[in-house]
């Protein structure tokens, strides 16, 4: 279990890396053979396109039924393990800005969403019909 742990440790490392295409070492060491695997942030990028590919194409649908262009959206929220990807974080800026991009906590995000959401069914609840 530690060695897993030290295994997603270095991979956290490329994922927030400040350094645009270094290499980080992931090496596993066992009684019964080594492994040792360099991976380049360029190489990693490459692999996961399509899924950032996929979440660009679904915001730019859902601002068009809404009939939102990004330059009226005021803040995005980036929460959950993507939001630290680098390429995830350009691709989103591209699309709205940088200086619009906030940072959330998953959880954070997320208990604050329902809370949002409770208040507006209990306000539906409490208001007569006719109203």
């Amino acid at each position: 279990m530690q060695e897993l742990a030290h295994v997603l440790d270095l991979l956290q490392a490329l994922l927030r890396g400040h350094r645009e295409d270094a290499g980080h070492i992931i090496q596993h060491v066992r009684p019964h053979g080594d492994l040792r695997l360099e991976l380049r942030r360029s190489a990693f990028e490459a692999m996961i396109r399509p899924a950032p590919d996929l979440v660009r194409q679904t915001i730019a649908e859902a601002m068009h039924e809404a009939r939102v262009t990004p330059s009226e959206v005021g803040r995005v929220l980036v929460t959950g393990g993507s939001g630290y990807i680098p390429l995830f974080r350009r691709d989103l800026a591209e699309t709205f800005g940088g200086d619009r991009l906030v940072q959330r906590d998953a959880f954070t995000a997320v208990v604050h969403g329902l809370g949002v959401r409770a208040q507006q069914l209990w306000l539906e609840a409490s208001t007569p019909a006719g109203r």
